[in-house]
């Protein structure tokens, strides 16, 4: 994200970034595009900043959120 000027280089700087990886993908470039696509688009929010009002709308339905992926407490 360097590259596209997202974030400075810099030893200041520490970001940490989960993928989630579909373990039976047939289209090894596939998942690499859409998770670098997934990776900028999280950082561009990070930098920019998100909507107060959605933030809050999100705060607000923590308990109801769910992943479709993920079935734990």
């Amino acid at each position: 994200m360097v590259a596209e000027d997202l974030l400075v280089a810099e030893q200041e700087m520490l970001v940490f970034v989960s993928v989630w990886l579909d373990p039976d993908t047939d289209d090894e470039t596939a998942a690499r595009c859409s998770s670098r696509e997934a990776t900028r688009n999280a950082l561009r929010e990070a930098v920019a900043g998100r909507d107060a009002a959605d933030a809050s709308r999100l705060v607000a339905q923590r308990d109801r959120l769910a992943h479709p992926f993920y079935g734990g407490n």
